[in-house]
């Protein structure tokens, strides 16, 4: 059985060398990306150029307002497409990092999620920040992600109030519903992890695009990003990492350690 990895790729990819080699590292034996097409977002030239050398399939999407029920909605039509009948998928955002203890490889949490009558694996997310909770411009790709992002902290739930669980991976006839919260399949009883390295670069203007689109079309989750929004800018443009609500905590054997860019 193949491992196929979905993701798309929108107005960032500075995290996509990190992102091939990790889960290249984990056993995914093609990785399909859904590119939205947008004269503000990524080109396709650069998206393969990092992708050189990996097993990568592209497919491009376009829509006038992006969101997680239009993302889903590729993602579904690329499962179908492209996912072998007794396949399983890997489903990520490029700055989300799967991450299960005492599994290397992910082929083995599939053949062991199967043999428990289990079509899908599920986790939560932890926050990955700046040791001191500042929100760097660039990524270092010589350095690891794990010295860039050393604490883990708890933003998306207790800040900004969100769903913090997560589809990890799923076999072709699962499907995964928008944010990758839930899906139609029976999950493993092992949970893991989802390393979430949203927190440098054009976080900031990426967060208004979202606020401004999502309160337009009335999405029930539009109060989200202005909450974000709010929180970064009450606190100096930082992450309070002495407020207790985040639980910031350093990271001890992390996975993510010898991850770099190059």
């Amino acid at each position: 059985m193949a491992l196929n990895l979905i993701c798309s790729i929108l107005y960032d990819c500075s995290l996509l060398p990190y992102f091939l080699r990790y889960y290249s590292k984990a056993g995914v034996d093609l990785f399909i990306f859904a590119l939205w097409n947008n004269p503000e977002r990524v080109h396709r030239s650069t998206v393969e150029e990092y992708c050189h050398g990996f097993n990568v399939r592209i497919v491009d999407f376009s829509a006038p307002n992006f969101n997680g029920e239009v993302d889903a909605r590729a993602h579904n039509r690329i499962r179908e497409a492209f996912v072998n009948d007794n396949d399983w998928y890997v489903i990520s955002d490029l700055d989300e990092f799967h991450y299960l203890q005492g599994y290397d490889c992910f082929n083995k949490v599939t053949r062991l999620a199967e043999e428990c009558g289990a079509s899908a694996v599920r986790g939560c997310i932890l926050d990955r920040i700046a040791i001191d909770g500042s929100i760097p411009h660039f990524l270092d790709h010589k350095r690891s992600l794990g010295s860039q992002f050393p604490l883990s902290c708890n933003i998306i739930g207790a800040v900004i109030g969100a769903a913090r669980s997560k589809i990890l991976m799923a076999r072709k006839h699962v499907a995964v519903t928008p944010g990758h919260h839930s899906c139609t399949g029976i999950c493993w009883n092992h949970s893991g992890e989802v390393h979430h390295f949203k927190w440098f670069g054009g976080l900031v203007d990426e967060t208004l695009r979202r606020m401004v689109s999502y309160e337009k079309e009335g999405l029930f989750y539009k109060q989200e990003p202005r909450t974000l929004l709010q929180y970064i800018k009450a606190n100096g443009n930082r992450l309070p990492i002495d407020q207790p609500v985040l639980n910031a905590t350093l990271v001890i054997n992390d996975p993510f350690k010898d991850i770099t860019g190059i």
